[in-house]
């Protein structure tokens, strides 16, 4: 029942009241250090601490879970003992209202809350964020992280979230700078490898300043970038999961990433049940990308758990056909493929279809509200979620 995710990495949500977390699927208050330990126990002692729910649901279907994920990673040689990893979520600054996402993540979901109708309280994303930290509490906790990772001599890994993760005020402050100079001053040694994701909706101005500044970081630090483009539809169907998306800005900004001086830049597709006729699509569009820039095909793929209805689980098994598909063209191009595995996806299908009237409810919402029919992009999707 070990997780080696608890050895290897924690995660922290300053887009609340200061949570941590050893993977990003749980979180517990920050100062609750009794607690955080006796989770690291109870899973050693093959028991299923409550924090890690979203875990022994996807187990107890046979999909496979984030503690699976990482424990095969880890076997594979893909995560190592003298490696951690550092996960941030920096706060809600957001230009999108994702279907699956929410307030905490999103003021774009919190702004669209203040004007909703009452009825649609039932809709997950809406709500108020807790708010965000202040930026001189981050600087002070990640380094305080980075000085404890330096004296276990471990490698250091940073995985950076937003919100928008280039809408965020620490990054457009010069906080991931800060960060690197900090891990050197305070001796570290090593490389770092900073990961930081994107939706891949940011004007195009930006995106290159932010490009100008990172190259030359990198330039000047023993450092590298994985740029992590969020997106797992494609047209039509994108912009109605990701609303407030214009997919051809998308393509032009991903292209620009692609064509960076940096290591790594792929696609982290976050497998829901809106996309799943649009996977296809999607990797498509982006193979061209791949093949326009001369760089090498990977993806990421990460299934939605919570909300369960924006979950492939909510789908029965008429939909495996579209995840078959998808699976033959990530072979056919010779796709590198981390987290999930796509076969065992499908175990996910049918095991959550009565919750398949809330999703109809977010469609409902969009339709009325946002003025965006779905029916008309997604028709088999929405047959489906009217049948009784």
């Amino acid at each position: 029942m070990t997780c080696i995710r608890t050895k290897t990495e924690k995660v922290f949500r300053f887009n609340e009241p200061t949570k941590i977390g050893y993977c990003c699927k749980m979180k517990m208050p920050i100062e609750d250090t009794v607690r955080h330990q006796q989770v690291i126990d109870e899973l050693e002692k093959s028991l299923r601490p409550s924090e890690c729910h979203r875990c022994w649901a996807a187990e107890d279907v046979g999909a496979e879970s984030w503690r699976e994920i990482g424990n095969k990673q880890y076997l594979a040689g893909q995560k190592k003992n003298d490696n951690f990893m550092i996960e941030v979520t920096l706060d809600n600054t957001c230009d999108l209202s994702c279907s699956y996402c929410g307030a905490g993540c999103s003021n774009t979901w919190e702004k669209e809350f203040k004007n909703a109708p009452e009825w649609a309280g039932k809709v997950h994303g809406l709500g108020n964020s807790s708010g965000n930290a202040k930026e001189d509490f981050i600087k002070k906790t990640l380094v305080e992280e980075i000085v404890r990772i330096i004296k276990l001599k471990k490698n250091i890994f940073f995985n950076i979230y937003g919100g928008e993760t280039f809408l965020s005020p620490f990054l457009l402050n010069g906080g991931l700078e800060y960060l690197v100079e900090s891990y050197y001053s305070n001796g570290g040694n090593n490389s770092i490898h900073i990961a930081l994701t994107t939706n891949g909706n940011t004007p195009e101005v930006l995106a290159k300043k932010y490009i100008e500044r990172y190259e030359k970081l990198q330039e000047c630090y023993p450092i590298s970038f994985n740029i992590l483009i969020s997106n797992e539809a494609s047209g039509s169907t994108a912009e109605f999961i990701r609303y407030g998306l214009d997919y051809n800005n998308f393509l032009k900004i991903s292209k620009l990433w692609l064509n960076s001086k940096f290591k790594e830049v792929h696609p982290l597709m976050t497998i829901n049940a809106l996309a799943i006729t649009s996977l296809t699509n999607f990797i498509e569009d982006f193979t061209r990308l791949f093949e326009e820039t001369n760089r090498r095909k990977v993806v990421i793929l990460n299934p939605v758990y919570d909300p369960v209805e924006q979950s492939i689980s909510v789908l029965d098994h008429r939909f495996e056909k579209y995840l078959n598909e998808f699976s033959s063209v990530l072979k056919q191009y010779n796709y590198t493929m981390y987290s999930a595995d796509v076969d065992k996806l499908k175990n996910l299908l049918g095991t959550n279809t009565k919750q398949k009237h809330k999703l109809k409810t977010f469609i409902d919402y969009s339709r009325i509200v946002r003025n965006v029919d779905f029916s008309q992009i997604e028709p088999e999707i929405v047959e489906y979620l009217e049948e009784e």
